[in-house]
């Protein structure tokens, strides 16, 4: 995922489940939000979302940012859990 606007410090990460095309006919399984973006252009840094289930039916979202080029994240790493 790439940043929508230049010097944008703050992305909002929303997890749906479900197949219908429109967002408001799935499920809001909960959001949350990536603070401390270095200011860059747009485009950079990356924001990368990873999803996991477990085998007890747990979904762990977890985020990161990155500059394009560089190996090791901006921020920290950002785990959230969520129950299904």
């Amino acid at each position: 995922m790439r940043r929508l606007v230049y010097n944008q410090t703050a992305a909002l990460i929303i997890v749906y489940e479900g197949e219908a095309q429109k967002v408001e006919e799935n499920h809001l399984l909960g959001y949350f939000k990536i603070t401390e973006i270095p200011e860059a252009p747009k485009g950079a840094p990356e924001i990368n979302v990873s999803m996991d289930i477990d085998h007890k039916n747990r979904l762990t979202v977890i985020a990161s940012v990155g500059m394009p080029g560089s190996q090791q994240s901006a921020i920290p790493v950002i785990k959230a859990r969520m129950i299904l």
